[in-house]
């Protein structure tokens, strides 16, 4: 569709009184191109794909069984129709053209009226299909985001029983997250001892190497973004691509979830800060599975602490 929102015709005839004719025809309704051998239509096509192609048969050269063969052979242009528009008449001509995937044929001498209506009728066929397409593809998405969602809560799930450290926890958590939102980074803020600022960060960029550690803050250019997130409670997305979540157990905030995801459709940025929030509920049992297991290993841990986590666990 061209930019003024006009659909586009491309008319395709060796003899220019013939195209004078169409254009004339169809140039109140829609933007129409013209070429005049088979070469240039392909050529058009390829540059500026047109919503429909009006083809005569018979031209030097590359006559218009062999453009229509060209045009549904590539996976580009497949989807446009093609409408042949010529003199020959046999049964056999037009089942030919048919059989190519033409979608209608038109005789000469032509009517304005039947072409109009049958041009009109092939465009809104297509625009049809093409909104059929979009809406199956964007449920395909909606569908496949949410598997793996539900595949990475459930990695998360079973690794809180790993017993890990809190690195490999954060390891494995932001391993999960940078896959099901397909981020290209991630991190883990911690707050101090009192819980009243954050003051440590592990990311996604030492996930390469050795098991990552939780570092001092320092220059952080997301630091105010997410400092918002932990001082709400809230999950808050950014116009720039980045989504910030509290990890909450209970009443207690372990850290901020951070992503940054550079390329999303509408649908998917918009459920991108939903599947954020449910996967950060799982970060906390793991984070909290960790910090119990560390607590464990040094003697800090208390018998309702440990009756409380196992609570947690047999939901």
């Amino acid at each position: 569709m061209s930019k003024q929102g006009k659909q586009t015709v491309l008319v395709v005839d060796d003899i220019k009184s013939n195209i004078d004719m169409l254009v004339d025809i169809l140039t109140d309704t829609y933007d129409v191109a013209v070429a005049l051998d088979g070469e240039a239509a392909l050529e058009i096509v390829r540059i500026h794909p047109p919503d429909l192609v009006l083809l005569d048969i018979m031209m030097p050269g590359m006559d218009g069984y062999e453009v229509c063969r060209r045009l549904k052979s590539a996976r580009e242009t497949t989807n446009i129709p093609v409408i042949f528009v010529t003199s020959r008449n046999e049964i056999e001509d037009e089942q030919q053209g048919l059989e190519l995937g033409a979608v209608d044929y038109i005789t000469k001498p032509i009517s304005p009226s039947i072409v109009k209506a049958r041009v009109k009728n092939h465009l809104a066929l297509k625009e049809a299909r093409d909104h059929l397409e979009d809406l199956v593809a964007e449920r395909t998405r909606a569908l496949l985001l949410k598997v793996k969602e539900l595949e990475g809560r459930d990695q998360l799930v079973r690794f809180q029983m790993q017993s890990p450290d809190i690195n490999t926890a954060c390891r494995e958590i932001l391993l999960v997250i940078t896959a099901v939102l397909d981020a290209d980074k991630s991190r883990i803020y911690f707050p101090n001892e009192s819980g009243s600022a954050l003051q440590t960060v592990i990311s996604s960029d030492q996930l390469d190497g050795a098991v990552p550690q939780v570092v001092a803050l320092k220059s952080d250019a997301v630091l105010p973004f997410v400092s918002k997130a932990f001082q709400e409670i809230k999950v808050l997305a950014g116009n720039d691509n980045q989504i910030a979540a509290p990890i909450v157990y209970r009443d207690e905030i372990l850290g901020i979830l951070w992503v940054s995801i550079p390329a999303s459709s509408p649908e998917t940025k918009e459920e991108n800060p939903n599947i954020l929030w449910r996967m950060a509920n799982e970060a906390a049992m793991v984070l909290r599975m960790a910090k119990f297991t560390e607590d464990l290993q040094q003697d800090r841990i208390d018998f309702d602490q440990l009756l409380d986590l196992a609570e947690q666990n047999l939901r």
